[in-house]
C-alpha cells in the first residue's frame, strides 16, 4: 500500500532559507544542497522505517554532505515531513511542528 506523503507548510522554506545561505557562500553550492536535501527524501520515501528515531513518533535522515536533518513521522497510512534543519539545533525545538 503507498502511503500518503505530506509535508509540513515550513518544509520548502527550511530549503529555500539554507540553500540561500548556502549559494551567498559559493555559487552553486545552493542548488547541491536542494539536491542533496531532494535525494534524501527519496530515500526516506523508499524505506521510512529503516531511519533512526529522535523519540517515539519522529524519525531522522541526514542530508549527505551537508550539516542537516530531515525529520519525518511515518505510520502505515502516511509519511509526513516535518523539517529541514540544521543538526547542531535541537529537534526538539521542531515537535511543535507536529501539532
Amino acid at each position: 500500500m503507498d502511503r500518503l506523503l505530506q509535508f509540513h507548510p515550513s518544509f520548502p522554506s527550511d530549503i529555500s532559507d539554507a540553500a540561500t545561505w548556502y549559494e551567498a557562500r559559493s555559487p552553486g553550492l545552493g542548488v547541491q544542497f536542494c539536491t542533496a536535501v531532494h535525494d534524501c527524501v527519496d530515500a526516506i520515501i523508499a524505506d521510512p522505517e529503516s531511519h533512526s528515531r529522535v523519540n517515539q513518533h519522529l524519525r531522522y535522515r541526514q542530508v549527505k554532505r551537508f550539516p542537516y536533518l530531515v525529520l519525518f513521522e511515518s505510520d502505515s497510512h502516511r509519511l509526513l515531513m516535518y523539517a529541514v534543519i540544521h543538526a547542531a539545533k535541537s529537534s526538539e525545538h521542531w515537535n511543535e511542528r507536529r501539532e
